[in-house]
């Protein structure tokens, strides 16, 4: 059973105030502030916005680098790759570069052109043949000189071998031969004295001058027999040997002019002008000359 008392008080308390002015405090905040929990750290919401835009200063240097990545990209690539990224320049501009090298041929010797395998604007390569001079005269001196070697290189061969047997044998003949004239004519010196016969004065004296020379020969044959045997000397080898080198250095000069008078080319180019033609007689000066353009 309820009691009336308790039910009048919670009827007031739902009825809540009478009055305008109990109304009017009811609705003020500074009760529910007063009572209300204060925060435990003041500085937190001054933390909290200095990271929001800390956020947001990133956000935007993103993508800003996004937009300029492709557009560096772009322009590193027509960059040349020869060009070091440290020598780059702000300024740039468009063209081509094209080293020329010109280069003068002419023939290392003279004659008159007798072929021309060349035309203005040709492209050549390395060691081609552009023309041809007259090789009649160059090709005489060749065999003049070659025939010179040959007999600079018989003499010091023969000097080198020594004496054959045949040379030896036939010393020793022509030593006998006079040794056997010799003794001859001491026998009939030798005569004429015992017979005690009367010889004219005139005779004597002959058959002793026949007899002198007759020594002397012998005495000739004698030293030349033996330097057959010995052999040359060898003064007389270098001295061949020195000349059978000259001959060749001779023939080798002869051979270089004939072999230059087929002119070629020394390096790949364009023929930008041809100073001489078939019939021309030219010298070892600028007859040919032509662009060459070498790549990047």
């Amino acid at each position: 059973m309820n009691h009336p008392d308790s039910n009048n008080q919670s009827d007031d308390h739902l009825a809540g105030p009478t009055t305008l002015s109990d109304r009017v405090k009811s609705l003020q905040l500074s009760k529910y502030l007063a009572e209300a929990p204060k925060p435990r750290n003041p500085k937190l919401p001054w933390f909290l916005c200095l990271l929001f835009a800390a956020l947001s200063a990133l956000l935007g240097w993103k993508l800003a680098n996004v937009e300029e990545a492709p557009s560096r990209e772009k322009a590193e690539e027509e960059i040349p790759a020869i060009v070091p990224r440290s020598s780059r320049v702000v300024l740039e501009a468009g063209g081509f570069i094209v080293p020329v090298h010109r280069v003068e041929v002419s023939p290392k010797v003279g004659g008159e052109v007798i072929e021309l395998y060349i035309e203005e604007g040709q492209e050549v390569k390395k060691h081609q043949k552009l023309a041809r001079l007259d090789p009649t005269k160059f090709e005489f001196e060749y065999r003049q000189a070659k025939a010179l070697v040959d007999q600079a290189k018989a003499e010091l061969e023969k000097l080198e071998n020594g004496s054959r047997e045949e040379e030896i044998r036939q010393a020793k003949a022509a030593l006998n031969e006079a040794i056997a004239q010799r003794d001859q004519l001491q026998d009939e010196l030798l005569r004429i004295r015992q017979s005690r016969a009367a010889v004219p004065r005139e005779e004597l004296v002959r058959i002793e001058s026949r007899l002198r020379q007759a020594q002397y020969k012998v005495k000739q044959l004698t030293e030349a027999y033996r330097l057959v045997e010995i052999g040359p000397r060898p003064e007389e080898i270098a001295k061949a040997r020195a000349a059978y080198e000259h001959a060749l250095a001779q023939m080798e000069a002869a051979k270089y002019d004939l072999e230059n008078t087929t002119v070629l080319a020394p390096i790949s180019g364009r023929i930008l002008t041809k100073k001489a033609e078939v019939g021309d007689t030219v010298r070892p000066r600028g007859v040919f000359q032509w662009l060459v353009r070498q790549p990047l």
